[in-house]
């Protein structure tokens, strides 16, 4: 059924269109833009013109790196949702707390400034605005300051995080707004926030975005979250085609306006805002699904830029973050055993530290006090690759019979092993207990004519000259690759008595796990073999997602798995080095 809007409220009906506002400026006659209005033209792609013109009350927006999703589309639904439903309270969910102070809200934040706002002024970041300035309360309950953004109108948006168990419980939500949707649980998604965003029913009764969610992504390439992938088929196809015709004929009709009579102006102002009435009432009911085909961003990302990443990104990952193309998942994947569930962020980061951190000072929180997985009390275990392009270096421990793969560090050529262990050393410069297992093999002891130095050697010296006291565990000659398979195959399915079971701190080993993704098998000359094809593209291929990482990971590994044997007396050939 069609509301016919009888009267229009001139200011209200350009401030809710500003592009109709943009075309009128200046125009004389009943049709000036009343002077505390203000109009700010800027660069939008095509998907964002979509998602300004659809608006749906539930969107899902599938896109590459570099199109602007939390910045242009996240940010301008946080605004919209701030502005017409006063005093509300809408949530920006993430997979990590920390991720969201460090990475989303920046680029929110950075929008929110491309409108006008300002900070201190507008918004408030983990701080309440001052009681002298008289800002109403937001309709919901009680507030943590760290958790939440204040607005000026009374609203407030709040920071719920998926590693924090429990964040939206006893919440009352009036809209919500995700980044990274691939990167989160669709379980907690249908529970925990589902059920807050509801309830406050007489609230905003008129509002199309009472209620609303706007997720973005790049594209998931894992099995877990191709959920995402399936929403394509429940899309309101009819209803945004008919959203964006509306759209079009306002536009259309606002153009008329420049070049009428005056006295007909009033008629067609009246059209326009019947029109935009069947606007909101459609897209109140409407979910929208959208997955551009490639990048659309070429002007505001740079032609040279997708060229760069054309070269140093492996095939699969540019691929699926850069053109946006949908994921084959290959047979022949060396860690085919590897899922979501085998990586954690619940308890992985101090949040007693990063709530008691101002939002500025967040990034200097470069060490390992962020981190809530380590026993302060036991030693560090690593493993390495050593390469002239790349060397990486893994760090876990032992909780009983899991292993916890706690971070993966590395340095790119023209840096080298020194500076590696460097980094490893400030990271963990807070670490109580300076003692670390380290698992090497026998590409760590070769030397050559020049010295009689090996790699080995130089890990103990360096690490030992800033205090700590190594272990050195030599795993013998490199394990064949069919039995690192084999043996990784027992660790991710479990339930092996002699084989740790291996757990990723999801949010310290991101190249590690795209490498191990990304790891494939080949036939060798006698038996399979994992392709090392990626290693030798040293100009073309970005080195930290080839399988340098997980040769370091399975080092770690195959010395945690061999060293469990020998503690229970099985036969083994360890040699402990002092």
């Amino acid at each position: 059924m069609t509301t016919i809007v009888k009267s229009l409220d001139w200011e209200k009906f350009l401030t809710d269109n500003p592009s109709v506002a943009l075309m009128l400026g200046g125009h004389g006659g009943d049709v000036t833009i009343p002077g505390n209005i203000e109009v700010n033209q800027t660069h939008a792609t095509e998907s964002q013109h979509k998602f300004y013109s659809i608006d749906a009350k539930r969107s899902m927006m599938v896109m590459p790196r570099g199109t602007g999703k939390s910045e242009k589309i996240l940010a301008k639904r946080a605004i919209d949702c701030i502005t017409k439903m006063p005093r509300c309270r809408i949530a920006l969910v993430g997979v990590s707390y920390a991720k969201l102070l460090e990475n989303v809200l920046p680029a929110i934040v950075k929008g929110f400034e491309s409108y006008g706002w300002k900070r201190n002024e507008d918004f408030w970041i983990r701080e309440r605005p001052p009681k002298r300035l008289g800002i109403p309360a937001p309709y919901v309950g009680s507030l943590k300051s760290e958790h939440t953004l204040y607005f000026k109108n009374g609203s407030v948006l709040s920071l719920i995080s998926q590693d924090r168990e429990g964040s939206a419980n006893s919440m009352t939500l009036h809209g919500v707004i995700g980044d990274e949707l691939k990167l989160l649980d669709k379980a907690s998604l249908d529970s925990e926030i589902a059920a807050a965003n509801r309830g406050d029913e007489y609230l905003f009764p008129d509002c199309p975005l009472f209620h609303s969610e706007a997720y973005t992504t790049d594209m998931p390439t894992e099995k877990e979250s191709m959920w995402i992938l399936e929403q394509d088929a429940l899309s309101d196809t009819e209803n945004v085609q008919l959203l964006l015709d509306i759209q079009l004929e306002i536009w259309e009709k606002s153009e008329e306006l420049l070049t009428v009579a005056p006295v007909r102006r009033k008629g067609i102002l009246k059209e326009i805002a019947n029109l935009q009435a069947l606007w909101d009432q459609l897209r109140a009911v409407t979910f929208w699904y959208y997955e551009p085909k490639g990048h659309d961003n070429v002007d505001g990302f740079g032609k040279a830029n997708i060229v760069r990443l054309y070269r140093t990104l492996p095939d699969f990952v540019f691929k699926t973050s850069i053109l946006n193309i949908r994921p084959f998942l290959t047979a022949d994947a060396f860690y085919p055993d590897l899922k979501k569930s085998h990586s954690y962020i619940l308890g992985a980061t101090n949040y007693s530290l990063i709530d008691s951190v101002p939002f500025e000072q967040l990034k200097e929180l470069d060490d390992c006090r962020k981190d809530a997985d380590l026993d302060h009390s036991r030693p560090l275990s690593i493993g390495m690759d050593f390469g002239a392009s790349i060397s990486c270096l893994v760090v876990g421990q032992k909780f009983g019979k899991k292993l916890r793969v706690q971070n993966a560090l590395y340095v790119k050529h023209p840096q080298r092993l020194g500076d590696l262990l460097e980094q490893f050393c400030h990271y963990y410069r807070t670490f109580k207990t300076k003692r670390v297992k380290f698992y090497y093999d026998h590409t760590a002891i070769g030397t050559n004519a020049q010295t009689k130095v090996t790699y080995a050697d130089d890990v103990e010296s360096a690490l030992t000259k800033e205090g700590w006291k190594v272990e050195r565990v030599y795993i013998g000659k490199t394990t064949s690759p069919m039995r690192r398979y084999e043996m990784w195959g027992r660790s991710l399915r479990g339930g092996d008595e002699h084989t740790p079971e291996t757990i990723f701190n999801r949010l310290n080993c991101v190249y590690l796990l795209t490498a191990m993704r990304l790891a494939r098998l080949k036939q060798g000359t006698q038996r399979y073999e994992k392709d090392k094809t990626d290693e030798r593209k040293l100009s073309t291929i970005d080195q930290r997602e080839t399988t340098h990482f997980t040769d370091a990971v399975d080092t770690l590994l195959v010395g945690e798995t061999k060293h469990n044997l020998n503690k229970h007396g099985l036969k083994f050939n360890v040699v402990f080095m002092n």
